[in-house]
């Protein structure tokens, strides 16, 4: 059976093992959602400590809803796997908004459609393996896109833009529009050469792709401190920067361990459903 590989790649598998990692992180999500919803009141006196891990788990409540939509990708069925991400989408984005609050519902939900439209694009064109997927590689390989796909994709970003229309962004247009679509293409990149990183059957070439990500991280966190501050060059390196940069660098952090978490437990699932299968040795001693 080749359901657990995908070319170098192992399928992240949707079973009772994966399930229970799943539920102890959504378990854990909560818990923590409770100690940091009301910014006054954190887990630790230090106030830098508790802005930081509010600004993780706003981080991982986001990446959640984008790694719920990536599960989805275990459903066959073009209409009803983007049918489950716009509920997804919609019940993830108003649980997130009703608990940190900061910025207008609308605005918060265009952010989040455009970062699950461009991962169903980029997963799908790097191919990032799918959850539950039992096609042999010549199948995936044969096409990326669907015509249903094509038309889902061209629908929502149609939208997408005529719905970006109807609020005022939370900075100067002219620095917020590059801003969002930095975002929208290299925040799926980023998962999807972690979730590869991590699903990889063997550990070479993992290295240098977690790396990769590392840099990007980095590199993304000053970029949004700047346009976030709208200094002027040259940038002035002071507090207000520098706390940009943490909030931005936790948000991004606790966004890609979501993933992490999901690539673990399809892997984990993936491993052991493998290690179960029976082997040509065992049955010729049988």
């Amino acid at each position: 059976m080749e359901a657990g590989k995908q070319q170098t790649y192992l399928i992240p598998l949707l079973n009772r093992r994966a399930l229970v990692i799943l539920g102890s992180w959504a378990l854990a999500m909560i818990v923590a959602t409770w100690r940091t919803a009301d910014p006054a009141h954190g887990i630790v006196e230090s106030h830098e400590i508790n802005f930081a891990f509010r600004c993780f788990i706003v981080g991982c409540w986001l990446g959640s809803i984008a790694v719920s939509c990536w599960i989805t990708s275990a459903v066959k069925k073009t209409v009803m796997r983007y049918g489950l991400q716009v509920a997804l989408v919609l019940v993830g984005v108003t649980s997130f908004w009703g608990t940190f609050s900061d910025d207008p519902w609308l605005s918060t939900l265009v952010d989040m459609v455009g970062i699950v439209l461009s991962q169903n694009v980029v997963f799908a064109w790097i191919a990032v393996p799918r959850w539950n997927d039992t096609r042999e590689s010549s199948q995936r390989k044969r096409r990326q896109f669907s015509i249903g796909d094509l038309i889902a994709i061209t629908t929502v970003f149609a939208l997408l833009l005529t719905s970006a229309r109807d609020f005022l962004p939370p900075i100067r247009a002219e620095l917020y529009w590059p801003v969002l679509i930095g975002i929208w293409l290299t925040v799926p990149v980023a998962t999807a050469l972690l979730s590869q990183a991590m699903l990889l059957v063997a550990s070479r070439g993992g290295l240098a792709r977690v790396i990769l990500v590392g840099f990007v991280l980095f590199l993304g966190s000053f970029a949004m401190a700047i346009f976030a501050t709208e200094f002027e060059f040259p940038i002035e390196w002071n507090d207000l920067f520098f706390l940009y940069v943490l909030y931005y660098l936790m948000v991004f952090v606790g966004f890609l361990c979501a993933f992490a978490v999901a690539s673990f437990a399809g892997r984990l699932a993936a491993q052991h459903v493998e290690a179960r299968e029976p082997t040509p040795d065992r049955d010729t001693a049988n």
